[in-house]
């Protein structure tokens, strides 16, 4: 049975999953190359998830974007 409209899922689909390790791999890669991480909003707009969905389902991610020595 489909969710009901309006209700909150409480464990994120496999797009999103996928996205989220994306956004993760993406921030990586540029902390590889450029040594500084890329830009929180525009790295989630590249990679075309929502920060709202970040910080709900990769919380430590959100919180340690900027932090160099922190790798997901």
């Amino acid at each position: 049975m489909p969710p009901k409209k309006g209700s909150i899922r409480i464990y994120p689909n496999l797009g999103t999953v996928e996205r989220i390790r994306g956004l993760a791999a993406y921030r990586e890669r540029c902390l590889k190359e450029m040594g500084q991480p890329p830009v929180w909003t525009a790295a989630c707009n590249r990679m075309g998830v929502n920060l709202r969905t970040v910080i709900r389902h990769a919380p430590e991610l959100a919180a340690k974007w900027y932090h160099s020595d922190f790798h997901s």
